[in-house]
């Protein structure tokens, strides 16, 4: 008996030692790629990413919003920084009670308004100082983003009330540059807060077509700050990378044991489990399985996603290259996948938010030149496509969705609906939004444009 326990230990050293040396050449490759594997080398992976010309601008920008709050008995009367809701179409300044309440604001809040105008003349992104910590970094600074964006939908929409078209497409600009201005890509939370920046950049360009303001010059500005599709393949690539270093600097850390446990009690044992190179391996498997997400078209992704969770949580641990019989690694896993496929579905969301704008535009621009609505979405220039000379295929048209649905369209007299799919289902409904219907108007990207 004393034998065989002998040679089980052997074995599981033997075994360990192994693992030990392919982690170490699974770490020298990440390395020589220029990945971060730890805290250091993920602070110069941001910096080598970013610019920090902008740097002290941006952060005044922020320190002026930040530290202008909203007066207490003005809170509920003020929408985007406030808690007031605003109707789903723009008004003009004499239908807006709250206007003058509105004007005032902005003009004790002009000077954040005109240090953002200057920093978005800046590079992007911008380089702000970040202590990272792996998973316990803090995001204060793209948090504070959001307080940006709200000020500047605030500017846009009062710029729109009254008729400002040169001042609304300034603060549409800016919008767009706080998004571009912490476009991080080095972790899932701070992209999808860089998705959600994105989005109300969108959703404020179409809402924008209401007011029946912009012109052909105008239109060629809005199509330049939507701009084409971005390379997901490569962001999703980055992203999971700076995930994985997360995960590595944890490993990596002297406190490991304190650092997990901080997650709760259920993780204790994981602590001491991630000390054998053979659960490390696993977890690097575990990445790998991530970035494959990456590959194939984007119209699947959120379906690979699905698929990926379901190969690490059920495949057959005892299997070629699968997972050690240590599950307890999976834990985590499983804190990274439900992330991952948000975000999956966000960037899926993002395109087609983007294609329904250009969309949106295009329709205007038509209207413009031929003194009427074009009565389908197919009659509208060819070949609607985000790159003329890329794939010709339905999911590559931007008047459609990623699934080839074409968006929903409508001529309602002397103006026009669109709308895109609904989120939950991912379809697009027959029906235009009902603007007495709070729950449909939310759950869809559309705009009336007039």
């Amino acid at each position: 008996m004393f034998g065989l326990l002998v040679l089980a230990i052997g074995g599981l050293l033997i075994s360990e030692w192994r693992a030990a040396a392919r982690l170490n050449r699974e770490l020298a490759s990440i390395r020589s790629d220029g990945l971060p594997v730890d805290d250091e080398s993920m602070a110069r992976w941001f910096t080598a990413s970013t610019s920090t010309e902008g740097t002290a601008a941006w952060a005044e920008a922020i320190r002026l919003t930040m530290n202008s709050p909203i007066p207490v008995a003005h809170f509920d009367q003020i929408p985007y920084v406030g808690t007031y809701e605003s109707p789903p179409l723009i008004r003009s300044a004499e239908d807006w009670p709250q206007e003058p309440l509105v004007a005032d604001y902005l003009n004790w809040m002009s000077p954040a308004i005109e240090q953002m105008h200057l920093a978005n003349r800046y590079p992007k992104p911008v380089w702000q100082p970040i202590e990272f910590r792996g998973f316990f970094t803090q995001f204060d600074k793209v948090i504070a983003a959001h307080a940006l964006a709200r000020l500047m939908l605030l500017e846009v929409e009062h710029a729109l009330a009254h008729g400002d078209a040169d001042r609304a497409l300034r603060g549409l600009d800016s919008l767009g540059g706080v998004a571009e201005a912490f476009d991080w890509q080095f972790c899932l939370v701070v992209d999808l807060i860089h998705r959600a920046l994105v989005g109300v950049h969108h959703n404020m360009v179409l809402q924008s077509m209401s007011t029946g303001l912009w012109d052909e010059g105008h239109l060629d500005q809005l199509v330049k700050l939507i701009g084409p599709a971005g390379d997901w393949e490569a962001r999703w690539e980055k992203v999971i990378a700076g995930e994985r270093g997360m995960m590595l600097a944890l490993l990596s850390s002297p406190d490991l044991s304190e650092q997990i446990n901080s997650f709760g009690s259920e993780f204790e044992p994981l602590s001491q489990l991630l000390r054998f190179p053979s659960q490390r391996e696993s977890l690097l498997r575990g990445y790998e399985s991530l970035l494959a997400i990456g590959n194939g078209p984007l119209r699947d992704l959120r379906d690979r996603a699905d698929a990926a969770e379901r190969l690490v949580f059920h495949r057959n641990p005892n299997g070629p290259r699968g997972f050690s019989w240590f599950q307890l690694t999976q834990m985590s896993i499983m804190s990274v996948f439900p992330a991952t496929q948000a975000y999956a579905e966000a960037i899926q969301r993002s395109e087609n938010d983007r294609r329904l704008a250009q969309t949106g535009l295009s329709i205007k621009r038509f209207q413009l030149r031929n003194g009427r609505w074009p009565t389908s979405l197919r009659e509208l220039d060819p070949p609607g496509r985000s790159d003329p000379t890329g794939p010709v295929g339905p999911e590559f048209d931007t008047r459609r969705t990623l699934s080839g649905e074409w968006f929903g369209y409508e001529v309602d007299g002397d103006q026009a609906w669109l709308w895109g799919a609904k989120w939950r289902d991912s379809k697009v409904a027959p029906n235009r939004p009902d603007l007495e219907d709070s729950e449909d108007q939310n759950s869809r990207k559309w705009a009336l444009i007039r």
